[in-house]
């Protein structure tokens, strides 16, 4: 009893499962007071082949699978169509449409024969599994008169071919991807109406769009070749005609009724959309800047990875993410112009938004068919043709309001030539009248000129004669003139050679500064001679210091051994004069540095100072021979000098001044450090000379300045004016953060600028290094 009652419940569930999916495989079709136009997108049957017989009503199709018809290729399994199918679907149709004419709308990419009841409705093209018999022809909704049966249940029946869908899909991807159809169902009359409607909309406004903007393209396109000069216009005008075929390609893929051209059709218009952006932001960067930036290089990068993905299912994707790439630099483009005021940068500015606000409508409507059951289709066709209108219309109102206004300055300028010109005649006019009277007058003074001449050729005559003696002895004195010339010609150039010599002597005493510097971490040179000999020197050397350890020993503090730690001694000095006389300092300084560091091993800066002042008074004092203050032997003669000690084993810089100070620079704050109000020579000074020794400990990324006060001093500017040492200073902060390579290009910039016409006052030195 109990396996009957199960088997009878399992026959009730398997009949009740079996009339839901009957239900399920029948579309209800409306009244269409309720909807007026209805989507036959209920579960279509398919079964690939073809027999006449599967249009008859009353055929068994419960083993035909569920298919969409619009047949996604990449989404159905391979084998499911091979060129040729028939469709079913059942229909359940509403009481007050049986019996009644309606309209069948059909969209396709094949050919098809429409069955309803059994019985042929119409045929789209030629159906044929033979792609030379077959003839594809996408009817674009046209209506197509069906009369209802008066059954509540009737069959609609669809044979089908598309008989190349496969090899296209297999070369051309997602331009392929679909070989279906889609069928809708409305009322004749309204559907009749609503065609003619939509074709006499799309034609106005897609062949006017494309007419406008075709007549704008060539027209600038004219204005360029007739003047190149204006650049702007011929980019402009690849722009807009771009825009002009893209539109109208548009409008042929909605009534060219080959379904293959269609193909094509798209690819071009896809290929077209690529370029649009990029001819028009070369109309921006022409129009507004100087060059075209580096950056705009990555726009035909990009538009040319679009046009290399364009298979792909994604590549609608990438266009439309580089569109909007390239509207943003758009914008970019004329914000900078309206801060720069360039001229109708405004104006452009205000087309480019409207680009940007209304032409998305159209791709939301597409992603979201919520906003296009909101708005009209032909709302938001209006709406994406305003902004695609503002911006090319703006820019011709620029571009003509530009050439009006070019037009109206040529115009005032012609006035004016031709009111200098009638001032001219009338100025000629004149002028031949007062020659005209001035003719006679003038034939009596050549008459009255002519008699004092002759009077006075005599007198002429015998002057020559005394003049000839006077030129002989002028010869005589110029030979006299010339022969010393060369001797001082000869003399010249021999001092010159001397001091060219002695320049090259004193480069070989100074050294390489390429040597020098490559010893810091950064470092830089600047000497620059009033003459071809300088007076102000610098000198440098590394040798070793000896430092003693601490050890601590069982709690007990005891000397440790010795160690010897490499040192670095760089010096700036600026020598009483220049030229020649300072030269000759210099190789005394740089000497007695050799002999008091190298040979004596004195590094302490401080201790440097003073031997070095001790030898040079010796070295100058000539009892008997200089008299300088009314005292016999006195020195006078001398250099300001800066010394420094780097010990970067124990990071530590020692410093000592003669007048001279060293700017140190830490964290972006500049600390003078002032050497000693004392010269080295010189014994004017009464009291005894000392000189201070400043200890810093140096940090990684610290900056020193070691300078003599040429540059400070150097006078220019636009009112001829001292550099000054406030200035001197805050150039050095602001520079401080450059690589040290680039902080001497700016000292030779900023000496350079200053001086302008100004002749150099005094030698320069400055050097720097960082720690």
């Amino acid at each position: 009893m109990l396996k009957y009652i199960g088997l009878i419940i399992s026959i009730c569930f398997w009949w009740g499962g079996a009339s839901v999916q009957a239900q399920k495989r029948v579309q209800k079709v409306k009244a269409f007071a309720v909807e007026e136009k209805q989507k036959l997108q209920g579960e279509w049957l398919y079964h690939k082949g073809d027999n006449l017989v599967w249009a008859k009503p009353g055929y068994d199709d419960k083993n035909w699978q569920n298919i969409d018809p619009r047949l996604w290729l990449k989404r159905i399994k391979k084998g499911t169509f091979e060129g040729i199918g028939w469709f079913r679907i059942h229909l359940d149709i509403d009481e007050s449409l049986r019996g009644k004419t309606i309209a069948l709308l059909m969209h396709q990419r094949g050919a098809s024969e429409v069955y309803l009841n059994g019985k042929l409705v119409h045929t789209y093209g030629v159906v044929s599994t033979n792609t030379d018999t077959e003839v594809k022809y996408n009817p674009f909704g046209e209506p197509v008169k069906m009369r209802l049966g008066t059954q509540a249940r009737q069959v609609l029946a669809v044979r089908y071919s598309s008989s190349n869908a496969l090899k296209l899909h297999r070369n051309l991807n997602r331009w392929a991807r679909t070989a279906g159809f889609h069928l809708y169902i409305a009322p004749l009359d309204q559907s009749i109406k609503d065609v003619i409607d939509a074709r006499v909309f799309d034609a106005l406004i897609s062949i006017g769009r494309s007419g406008i903007l075709f007549a704008l393209g060539l027209l600038h396109l004219f204005i360029f070749i007739f003047y190149p000069v204006q650049r702007a216009n011929l980019y402009y005008a690849l722009a807009t005609l771009d825009f002009a075929f893209t539109f109208y390609i548009s409008y042929l893929h909605q009534h060219t009724h080959s379904v293959d051209n269609v193909i094509w059709l798209n690819i071009t218009s896809y290929l077209l959309s690529i370029t649009i952006p990029l001819f028009f932001l070369k109309f921006l960067y022409t129009l507004f800047n100087d060059k075209v930036p580096r950056h705009s290089l990555m726009f035909l990068v990009f538009a040319l990875i679009n046009a290399g993905v364009m298979f792909f299912a994604w590549s609608a994707t990438v266009l439309w993410v580089y569109q909007l790439v390239c509207g943003i630099e758009a914008l970019r483009v004329t914000i900078v112009a309206i801060r720069r005021k360039k001229k109708g940068a405004k104006l452009i500015f205000a087309g480019v938004v409207g680009l940007i606000i209304f032409t998305p409508l159209g791709t939301l409507a597409f992603l979201f068919p919520a906003i296009g059951q909101l708005i009209s289709s032909n709302i938001i066709a209006l709406l994406v043709n305003f902004g695609i209108l503002s911006v090319t219309g703006t820019v011709s109102i620029y571009l003509a309001r530009d050439i009006a206004k070019t037009s109206v300055n040529l115009r005032n300028q012609l006035d004016v030539v031709q009111e200098l010109s009638a001032k001219n005649i009338a100025q000629e006019r004149e002028k031949q009248e007062i020659l005209e009277q001035q003719k006679e007058k003038l034939e009596q003074l050549v008459q009255a000129r002519t008699s004092e001449l002759e009077e006075q050729a005599t007198l002429v005559k015998e002057q020559n004669a005394e003049l000839t003696n006077i030129n002989e002895e002028i010869a005589a004195q110029r030979d006299v003139l010339q022969g010393r010339t060369e001797e001082l010609v000869v003399a010249y150039k021999h001092i010159t050679d001397s001091v060219q010599y002695a320049q090259r002597i004193q480069n070989a005493i100074l050294g390489n500064p390429a040597q020098i510097i490559s010893n810091f971490e950064e470092a830089f040179i600047f000497l620059k001679p009033k003459d071809i000999v300088s007076g102000d020197f610098y000198w440098y050397t590394t040798t070793r210091k000896r430092t003693a350890a601490m050890i601590n020993d069982d709690q007990s503090i005891v000397p440790a051994a010795v160690s010897l730690s490499t040192i670095k001694i760089l010096i700036a000095a600026d020598c009483t004069g220049h030229g020649v006389p300072g030269a000759f300092m210099t190789v005394m300084g740089s000497s007695l540095l050799d002999d008091i560091i190298n040979s004596s091993h004195t590094t302490m800066p401080d201790q440097i100072l003073k031997e070095l002042d001790r030898r040079i008074i010796k070295s100058l004092s000539t009892k008997g021979e200089a008299k300088v203050a009314g005292r016999a032997g006195q020195v006078n003669d001398g250099m300001d000098m800066s010394v420094i000690m780097l010990d970067e084993t124990q990071n530590k810089l020692y410093f000592a001044g003669a007048k001279n100070p060293l700017y140190f620079i830490r964290n972006g704050v500049l600390e003078n450090i002032k050497g000693s109000v004392y010269p080295i020579g010189s014994e004017q000074y009464k009291k005894e000379k000392s000189f201070e020794l400043h200890t810093i400990d140096t940090q990684k990324g610290d900056v020193f300045y070691m300078f003599s006060d040429g540059f400070q001093d150097q006078f220019g500017g636009p009112e001829g004016r001292k550099y000054m040492r406030k200035n001197f200073r805050n150039f050095l902060l602001s520079i401080s953060h450059l690589p040290m390579t680039e902080q001497q290009e700016k000292v030779t910039q900023e000496f350079d600028q200053w001086c302008n016409k100004q002749s150099q006052t005094d030698d320069v030195l400055l050097m720097g290094f960082k720690v």
